[in-house]
């Protein structure tokens, strides 16, 4: 019968008009990996061909049509794009047709070692080992490890979890059948995996790396790969480290599923450590874990209140959630507890914008005015001010100035409490009335960062804090260590527009002798200087 009314339901959705989806839904919704076009013509790699696409509700493309891009892979790219598979878009839950962008990416011609190797038949399963790493950097440092993955010729696995990416941080071991080993063994030799170079590393800084590699009977071969698709890397390695990290059973430690919990009882965790290693765990699962499977830690014995050796730490996770029933249950009716431990709870519950977590740890005796305790950490200077600042809850903004913190501290690059406020562009309900209580409370409108800058230049991100600024008496023509005023340092027209109809002087040089108009039109930014000469034309004409 659900079969029936499943089936009744996509009849009627497939005779529907598509519905258009944005583009950045369409990531989540692709099965597999992405073919790409590859080609001999280095000037065009790096671009790609977009197309306009429409999928059935199961998720099946029906038609797509190229419409920019090298016009020479149009064909191509309709031909792998039509190969394509989506989980099914869905509107109020069900199934629908869907209209949507998406890209073909266009890369070299694929390389190869410069010997053609067969790949072994493998004699000793036992000495078969198989390894997946990947790197969030290109460089080795202490929280760069992603993650790690072992698998042994017995099915054995051990996975590490980076803090940066994987939900499971730590060591965490598991097994697999023979027969995923046997195909995992398999892919690599479809793969030709010997015959691979044995680094592909493309012309990029910050990216993240990927590692594979294979040993049995004394063969060995590791391939690493560094956005090696730019640089002629075959799309079999991708599937590979797909298959490995897959196969390896890894989706359950990387984020949270339906056997994440169960594999580490089954592992005999030990829940209720005192050690680092817990703690990372605790931390991220507080982070980035459901509800149930914190509930499950603190059941299980977690340490609650414990903080990593690097300040983290559950509960300060938890409050930066805004779960005020948890944050409450993990402090419990203690009556004396760590002052740097309430501090880092506040502050991350202050930029979370959550008022009834942060009224929870005002009354449980946080400083509004204390610190991590720690001078290592990069955040020593960041008030809980700043924090609610960022959040831009202005019921937080006035909770926080009511304990009277200090509104006129800097961080370490200079910046207050009124900076970061006015400089995120989110913030564009109650903007006056924040800034009339940052200043009312002491805010400093003169006040400069590192750059000479003053809160102002900010609001070039944030057009809506412009007026209440000037009317605050901000100077909108303070001029920073390179001579630029406010209105130079701005690249949003809405914002230049702010600044001219708050009275900005735009015949005011920089230390180059640049105008505003004359700085934008050298930078190319031609409808910027346009606006700029004529809003200095209308002001020099009489009236």
């Amino acid at each position: 019968m659900a079969a029936f009314l499943l089936c009744g339901a996509l009849a009627r959705a497939q005779g529907q008009a598509p519905v258009e989806f944005p583009e950045t839904e369409i990531t989540s919704h692709r099965i597999g990996l992405t073919r790409a076009i590859h080609t001999g013509a280095p000037p065009l790699h790096g671009f790609s061909v977009t197309l306009q696409v429409i999928v059935n509700p199961l998720g099946q493309v029906e038609s797509t049509t190229a419409i920019d891009g090298p016009n020479q892979f149009y064909g191509e790219a309709e031909s792998i794009e039509g190969e394509r598979q989506f989980k099914p878009f869905e509107k109020d839950g069900v199934p629908v047709r869907a209209s949507f962008k998406d890209g073909v990416s266009i890369y070299p011609l694929e390389e190869w070692g410069e010997d053609k190797t067969p790949f072994p038949e493998v004699k000793d399963w036992s000495t078969l080992r198989i390894t997946l790493k990947r790197k969030g950097c290109q460089f080795e440092d202490k929280d760069c490890l992603s993650y790690f993955v072992e698998i042994l010729g017995d099915g054995s696995v051990t996975f590490t979890g980076g803090r940066n990416f994987a939900l499971i941080t730590g060591t965490h071991r598991g097994r697999i059948p023979q027969s995923a080993v046997i195909g995992l063994v398999n892919e690599f030799r479809r793969a030709d995996y010997f015959s691979l170079k044995d680094m592909y590393e493309g012309p990029w800084t910050d990216s993240t790396t990927f590692i594979t590699s294979v040993e049995f009977d004394g063969n060995r071969k590791q391939v690493t790969d560094y956005v090696g698709l730019t640089v002629g890397m075959p799309e079999v390695v991708k599937s590979l480290e797909a298959s490995v990290t897959n196969e390896s059973g890894a989706a359950k430690w990387l984020k949270e599923t339906d056997e994440t919990w169960p594999s580490l009882v089954a592992e005999n965790w030990d829940f209720k450590a005192h050690t680092e290693e817990n703690r990372k765990l605790f931390a991220s699962i507080a982070a980035r874990g459901s509800s149930e499977l914190i509930l499950n830690f603190l059941a299980a014995g977690a340490p609650a209140l414990d903080l990593t050796d690097d300040g983290k730490g559950a509960v300060v996770s938890i409050a930066g959630r805004g779960f005020a029933d948890l944050t409450g249950r993990m402090l419990g009716d203690r009556d004396q507890l760590p002052a740097p431990l309430l501090f880092r709870a506040l502050r991350s519950a202050a930029e979370s914008g959550d008022l009834e977590t942060v009224d929870l740890l005002l009354g449980k005796g946080a400083d509004v005015n204390g610190n991590s305790g720690d001078r290592n950490d990069s955040e020593y200077l960041d008030t809980v001010l700043m924090a609610a600042a960022r959040s831009g809850n202005a019921y937080v903004i006035e909770e926080i100035l009511r304990y009277h913190p200090d509104v006129k501290k800097k961080d370490r690059a200079g910046r207050n409490a009124l900076e970061f406020f006015v400089g995120d562009r989110r913030h564009k309900s109650d903007i006056e009335r924040v800034i009339s209580d940052l200043v009312q409370a002491g805010a400093d409108l003169s006040a400069r960062d590192a750059e000479g800058k003053t809160p102002i230049f900010s609001a070039c991100w944030n057009a809506y804090a412009v007026k209440p600024l000037a009317t605050a008496g901000a100077d909108l023509n303070a001029q920073d260590r390179l001579g630029n005023t406010p209105i130079m340092s701005c690249f949003d027209l809405e914002a230049i527009q702010a600044m001219v109809d708050a009275g900005a002087d735009l015949s005011v040089r920089n230390s180059q002798g640049l105008t505003a108009a004359q700085k934008a039109r050298n930078q190319g930014m031609k409808e910027i200087a346009d606006l700029l000469d004529s809003a200095m034309k209308s002001k020099i004409q009489p009236q």
